[in-house]
């Protein structure tokens, strides 16, 4: 898939589950005055996807590559061959369902309890666990989510995120290099966002 290449949209049918073999691809959601909120984002070695049943027989979400994509796809009749057929599979795949869910309703929390300064913080936490490396007293992340990007997972405006990063930068808690971010207190960020120590394996994009 290219970058930008629709992979589905709301209401197109839901019969596959998709894996994302390398690239990135972006989950969201489109409100009725055409608000767009991103709901989370499918890296490489995740699965995504949304599966028919009989009230929901279609796509809830919009899936987008957000750069060069290589995706793989499984039919719902097949996955419910494997699933009644193979136990480990079937074990592994509830985990995974429950590890979605898990990490959506992180993503509300953040959004709906702790206002945009605390959707801020708790995504670029979540930037730092997927992206980061220690940099000497700083944690590197490289900049793969524009201001826009970040407005759409936080539902704000793209000026509002500036001015929250022009404040946090004011603070010395962060530092943005180019493409890079620079983060000197994460503990500052883990308070706004009122942090509950969750693995890295659940907070990440």
């Amino acid at each position: 898939m290219k970058k930008g290449a629709s992979i589905y949209e709301e209401g197109d049918k839901a019969n596959k589950w998709f894996y994302v073999k390398s690239g990135t691809v972006e989950l969201s959601k489109t409100a009725d005055d055409g608000k767009e909120l991103t709901m989370s984002y499918a890296l490489s070695g995740d699965f995504f996807g949304e599966l028919k049943d009989d009230n929901r027989p279609t796509h809830a979400l919009r899936a987008e590559a957000v750069e060069p994509c290589t995706i793989g796809a499984i039919h719902q009749e097949e996955l419910q061959r494997l699933f009644f057929s193979d136990k480990e599979f079937a074990f592994e795949l509830m985990n995974w369902m429950a590890y979605i869910q898990r990490s959506m309703q992180l993503r509300m929390r953040d959004l709906l309890f702790y206002g945009k300064f605390g959707a801020l913080s708790s995504t670029l936490i979540r930037m730092i666990n997927t992206y980061g490396f220690q940099d000497g007293p700083a944690i590197r992340v490289k900049m793969k989510l524009s201001h826009a990007q970040l407005a759409k997972m936080i539902g704000a405006t793209r000026e509002t995120v500036n001015r929250m990063l022009n404040q946090l930068r004011k603070d010395g808690i962060i530092e943005v290099e180019k493409n890079t971010m620079l983060i000197y207190d994460i503990e500052h960020l883990k308070n706004m966002s009122h942090c509950e120590g969750c693995p890295a394996s659940i907070c990440r994009l």
